[in-house]
């Protein structure tokens, strides 16, 4: 069974329930999926520095995801039965990132850049956004936000084994790697030492 948070949320609640329900989680990870599809769709179609100069669609769209994960964030946050303890899950801290990241891009940027048209007076908007490597920084950051597909594994336990057996392939492969290295070490020592002053190292070798 794939891992899941939901032995530290309370036994009662309104946002238990909610957490709880398995339509919920399925619609979760429909979301996490579909925003996943639209990051591709947003690189590839939306070219502006920042999502207040973006098409009214994409701002729409960003909006609606990131009202949905702040709201799934809430509601986690609510349901656990001691707050510190939920805080040092993994997948709820990378979860809070996530939503931070989002909620800086989408409202805090968009309000700085509002301030700084005030203050700034005849510089545009764009202007603004071209000089400052601040917001092409928090645009690749948006790039992140694929670290969330990873709460789709957690409902696959097969790929946990796929991934576990990989780690442990990977020792053998290193060891193997290695040898190969020592072979083809030895026999380059050998072959030179063999070849020297011989015509084939002056042919074919002579640096």
């Amino acid at each position: 069974r794939g891992y899941h948070d939901s032995f530290l949320y309370q036994e009662h609640g309104f946002c238990q329930a909610v957490l709880r329900h398995r339509r919920f989680d399925a619609v979760s990870q429909v979301i996490i999926l579909a925003n996943a599809l639209w990051l591709g769709v947003e690189v590839d179609q939306n070219h502006a520095d920042m999502l207040l100069n973006a098409p009214l669609e994409f701002q729409v769209i960003e909006h609606l995801f990131a009202v949905y994960f702040f709201a799934e964030w809430l509601l986690r946050l609510c349901a656990f039965r001691s707050k510190s303890k939920g805080l040092t899950d993994v997948w709820f801290a990378l979860d809070s990132l996530l939503v931070f990241l989002m909620v800086l891009d989408n409202l805090a940027i968009s309000l700085v850049v509002v301030a700084m048209l005030r203050s700034a007076g005849d510089s545009s908007t764009s202007e603004l956004a071209e000089s400052s490597v601040v917001f092409q920084t928090l645009r690749m950051m948006r790039l992140l936000r694929i670290a969330r597909v990873g709460k789709l594994i957690r409902a696959m336990p097969e790929l946990f084994v796929m991934l576990r057996a990989m780690a442990t392939a990977l020792r053998t492969v290193l060891v193997a790697l290695t040898f190969l290295l020592a072979i083809d070490y030895t026999f380059a020592v050998a072959f030179t030492q063999m070849a020297r002053g011989s015509p084939l190292e002056i042919q074919h070798f002579p640096s």
